[in-house]
């Protein structure tokens, strides 16, 4: 097994230098979420599991200037992410993206692997394909907002 260290800046709004340990397992890749926006961010992703299926679930909170570490992991280098700040001013989706899935969500928290889906604000929207970098086994994605 062996140990990464991830340094992560801007975890408190009054700039403080944070670092934290994060393990990935021979075979596992980590997902960190880093919020560099003043708004919480909540965030729902599908990841493979260890079983070949592919899950998806919502919501992950990550608050204003905040990385949550170890947030996620998967068993290969592609996710797929939609997330929205919690004042629904900015998203982050597959809209007009390469590789795009569309896939259902509800409002309140879930876990789908597949069949219906059923919960209150049930919709489909465009999840947005990314991809760890060869050689990377913690990959970290920055939500960054427009200035406004």
């Amino acid at each position: 097994m062996r140990l990464y260290t991830y340094m992560a800046t801007g975890l408190v709004a009054s700039g403080m230098l944070a670092a934290a340990n994060a393990v990935a397992a021979p075979g596992d890749f980590r997902i960190m979420l880093s919020n560099r926006c003043g708004t919480t961010v909540n965030v729902a992703v599908r990841t493979r599991q260890a079983d070949g299926r592919w899950r998806t679930m919502g919501w992950a909170s990550v608050g204003p200037h905040k990385v949550r570490i170890n947030s996620l992991n998967t068993q290969n280098r592609v996710f797929y992410i939609y997330a929205r700040t919690s004042d629904k001013r900015n998203r982050w989706t597959g809209q007009n993206r390469e590789g795009a899935v569309t896939r259902p969500i509800v409002s309140t928290s879930f876990r789908h692997s597949g069949g219906p889906l059923d919960g209150p604000g049930y919709r489909m929207v465009p999840f947005r394909k990314l991809t760890i970098p060869d050689g990377k086994r913690i990959y970290t994605f920055r939500f960054r907002c427009n200035k406004s």
